[in-house]
């Protein structure tokens, strides 16, 4: 009896085994265009956010930074908390 559970044990490992390999198979996943396009427009936001950071002097650019944030937006310094 213990083997016939051993056997029934490496048999559903194998079973779930395949599985999951077969669905990785056949999960969509973005073509390489889609890729690019999602990588340029993340570069761009980027960018533009950090463009509007670096000249926050002007009230105009200051207000384009900050419309990039929620406004109840909290950011956590590593060594001095809540900024």
């Amino acid at each position: 009896m213990t083997r016939l559970i051993q056997w029934t044990c490496k048999a559903v490992a194998i079973l779930a085994l395949s599985l999951s390999v077969a669905l990785a198979a056949i999960t969509e996943r973005p073509t390489e265009q889609e890729s690019d396009s999602l990588f340029e427009t993340i570069s761009k936001l980027d960018y533009k956010m950090f463009d509007s950071f670096n000249h926050c002097d002007s009230p105009q650019r200051l207000q384009e930074h900050a419309e990039y944030f929620a406004v109840d937006v909290e950011f956590y310094h590593d060594t001095g908390g809540v900024t």
